[in-house]
């Protein structure tokens, strides 16, 4: 199987985040978002199933999709793509809105959708959360 051909599938950049059972802020970068439904709208998202998100996610049963800009600053991209919402606080100095409780960021953004799991699909290493979207 030659895998090159997996570098020619195209991606947008996406910000999950949500609050865990303490309340604390989390959020992660991801590549993997589908629209399966229009009408009675329903997402798909991949999640690594390390990823603390991923945990908060189950825990909280609500998350938001922030659709990341090429003028998202590179800070924040950074910042939730290569630290641990465990270890840091993703959110500090970060501008943000709060939505349906959830932390949402909307500055350089295309757009956000606020979603509630309604399946998880376990592939292996990774969830895929299909999900109902509540609001845009």
């Amino acid at each position: 199987m030659n895998k090159e051909i997996f570098k020619d599938i195209s991606y947008g950049m996406y910000l999950v985040t949500t609050i865990d059972k303490d309340n604390k802020k989390v959020g992660c970068i991801i590549n993997t978002l589908t629209q399966i439904t229009s009408t009675n709208p329903v997402i798909t998202i991949s999640l690594n199933k390390d990823n603390y998100t991923n945990t908060a996610i189950k825990e909280n049963k609500i998350f938001a999709v922030s659709i990341l800009s090429e003028s998202t600053p590179k800070e924040i991209v950074a910042t939730f793509g290569y630290h641990s919402s465990i270890d840091i606080d993703k959110f500090d100095n970060i501008n943000y809105d709060t939505i349906n409780n959830i932390p949402v960021i909307t500055e350089n953004t295309c757009g956000y959708i606020i979603c509630k799991p309604i399946d998880i699909i376990d592939c292996n290493t990774h969830d895929i959360i299909v999900a109902k979207v509540l609001d845009t």
